[in-house]
Parts: C-alpha cells; structure tokens; sequence
C-alpha cells in the first residue's frame, strides 16, 4: 500500500526493564490520498521502536507518504520503505484517490493494558517484600 497520511497517534510499548530496538511501534494515520491498494481513510500499522531495528521515527501532526506491506504480521514500514516526511520532501506521485471510508472505530485497550501492568508491579513488588521480611525472620 501507499499512502499520503497525517500522524494522528504514536503508541511506543510500555516497558518497565530495557526492551527492543525491534519492540512494535503502532501508528495511526489519518489518509488523504492513495497512491496503490485499498487504503481506508484511518490506517493503523506498526513500525520498530528504533532505526536501529529498522524503525521509522514518525511524528504526531506530521504528513508523510509511506509505503507499507504485510509481511504476515500485520501492515508495517520501515526505514528502507521508501518513506518521505513531506514537510521535507515533495510527494513523487503527485495527487492520488480518495481513501474509502474508515471502519467504525473500536475502543482500544490502552487503559486496560496500562492497568494490567500496574497490577503485574504492585504484585511483584509485594512477592519481593514478602519474600526479604521471611528471610529476615528465618536468622
């Protein structure tokens, strides 16, 4: 697919300890032209957190094109894909066709995800209390 799309949200992974270059980085685009594929005007795909894994580095509000494929896992792009931010750089192809309407939005699961992590720490942080105050009682 090709695309002309202003960023309209750049979800990083929470990480608690370290991660990936490579760790999914999911983007959503609001789509003003096509160029090639059967685009809706919201696109959602995924990018790795760092170019060094390849990653592109998109910016919210920001227009680009972009060239993105399904590799089995889902739409993503990369450094190499061709990409061009253009506030920089004009856009090759000129106009495109319109996107088709977006699919109904759904609610994400940002809130619970991020609540579920909080759980996972508060858990973790009572074994590891649990677990000192015990080795102190036992010498």
């Amino acid at each position: 697919m090709v695309f002309v799309g202003v960023v309209r949200d750049v979800d990083e992974p929470f990480r608690i300890f370290g991660g990936s270059s490579a760790d999914p980085v999911t983007v959503e685009f609001e789509v003003s032209q096509v160029h090639k594929g059967d685009v809706p005007a919201r696109m959602t795909l995924t990018t790795a957190m760092d170019g060094a894994s390849c990653g592109y580095a998109f910016t919210e509000g920001s227009r680009y094109l972009v060239f993105a494929a399904d590799y089995g896992l889902g739409l993503s792009t990369g450094l190499c894909s061709g990409n061009l931010d253009l506030a920089v750089e004009s856009n090759p192809f000129g106009t495109g066709t319109t996107p088709r309407p977006a699919p109904p939005s759904e609610p994400g699961s940002g809130p619970i995800v991020v609540a579920a992590g909080a759980v996972v720490v508060v858990a973790v942080g009572a074994l590891l209390v649990r677990r000192a105050r015990s080795r102190r009682r036992a010498t």
